[in-house]
């Protein structure tokens, strides 16, 4: 089983703005990650995902992928909110009305191309490319051999009123302290 996670950007971005980054990994079973980078636009993600897909490969996007609610937050995002906000920890809450639906436009591409989407809740997929929807400050927050005991770590924002230029080296920085090297083994 192979694994694919993407960071997805949820704006698709036009002529007139540029879609943001979004940040892909691929994990082997082994735990070796084989490849970690960056896409720029919903054509450029698909293209990295089918090109790193195997047959078996399991697909993890944190971005939502389903939108069903008309108005107010989906029950999800609401949850996580009340569950992990101690932790600094929240959901950005979609609905139909919602303008950017990368996440949802990225599924339906995928489904198209022969991937299933599952919720999680038949356990876990053992066979063909499944994609799933995922929220990795949830399983990073509260472990105390990870050290965010009391906050979320803080790749993700940016100062308030910081130009994209100067936040984007502090954001992989901080990233890059999620991910530290693999140590030798003795």
């Amino acid at each position: 089983m192979r694994f694919l996670g993407v960071d997805l950007a949820w704006g698709e971005g036009s002529e007139a703005k540029p879609a943001t980054r979004s940040g892909v990994v691929t994990l082997e079973s082994s735990g070796t990650i084989a490849d970690a980078g960056w896409t720029i636009g919903l054509d450029a993600t698909i293209d990295w995902i089918q090109q790193h897909a195997a047959d078996d490969t399991l697909l993890f996007v944190d971005a939502p992928l389903v939108i069903t609610n008309a108005t107010s937050p989906r029950l999800a995002d609401r949850q996580t909110g009340q569950r992990y906000g101690r932790w600094w920890v929240s959901a950005n809450s979609v609905n139909l009305s919602s303008p950017r639906k990368a996440g949802v436009h990225l599924r339906e591409r995928l489904e198209a191309l022969g991937w299933r989407y599952s919720d999680g809740r038949e356990g876990p997929s053992s066979r063909g490319q499944v994609l799933s929807e995922c929220y990795p400050y949830t399983a990073i927050v509260g472990v105390s051999e990870l050290g965010y005991d009391d906050k979320r770590p803080a790749y993700k924002r940016a100062a308030k009123g910081m130009p994209a230029a100067e936040a984007w080296p502090i954001r992989t920085a901080a990233c890059d302290e999620l991910i530290p090297p693999r140590r030798a083994a003795r």
